[in-house]
């Protein structure tokens, strides 16, 4: 299939931007003046360079020229042709056309160390919650899930029934803890102890203290 490579350029080609299609660039011509209307109103944020320069000097201020004309087996293959204008090229230009599996990995490693400590800081920044409390933007979903959290922005009736089933669940906590201490055990000797006064029982009870020396 055909490739082009074209360019944008104002009168004194003091701007230029390179692309590429494999439709005609008048084609591609109308398709660049769609978006970047499209851009201007707002409606798309991405954005080719060149429509910043649109905006600036008028998009009548520009027309589009052929560079070269090739045949190619691929889309890849015509992003090289138009990477290999843009590096010869004083071009507006920023995004490369095309470049190599390890350059683009190297690049991904360039652009996660430049903003490392920025994500870090990010991640550190302390927030006012509606709830009364605070938390980092980098714990919000654990903190929307601690019972503080829930407590802090429940109504006035949900606080209610919280607070009764908090004082509930204690006192049921206090009786269970209660019962575990004041639960006797049956000793070989008779009696019982608590379960644990098992030590003070052997050592100082005299019932079992008697029951030993009866058994010797």
């Amino acid at each position: 299939m055909k490739g082009y490579i074209y360019k944008i350029t104002n009168q004194n080609e003091s701007i230029v931007y390179v692309g590429s299609t494999t439709l005609t660039i008048e084609h591609r011509w109308r398709a660049h003046t769609i978006a970047f209307n499209r851009w201007n109103e707002g409606k798309i944020r991405c954005a080719a360079m060149i429509y910043h320069h649109f905006r600036e000097q008028g998009i009548d201020a520009f027309g589009i020229h052929l560079i070269s004309e090739h045949e190619i087996e691929d889309r890849k293959s015509l992003l090289q042709f138009e990477q290999l204008v843009i590096d010869s090229t004083k071009c507006v230009n920023k995004q490369a056309a095309w470049i190599t599996e390890e350059a683009r990995h190297e690049q991904k490693l360039a652009y996660r160390e430049a903003h490392r400590n920025e994500q870090r800081s990010a991640a550190s920044e302390v927030i006012q919650c509606e709830c009364g409390e605070t938390y980092t933007r980098g714990h919000k979903g654990r903190h929307v899930q601690t019972e503080r959290h829930r407590y802090g922005i429940a109504s006035e009736e949900e606080r209610k029934n919280i607070d009764e089933a908090r004082e509930e669940a204690d006192y049921e906590r206090k009786e269970a803890l209660k019962a575990r201490r004041n639960a006797r055990v049956e000793c070989e000797c008779g009696t019982s102890y608590p379960k644990a006064g098992k030590s003070h029982h052997v050592r100082k009870s005299k019932a079992h203290l008697k029951w030993l020396a009866d058994r010797h």
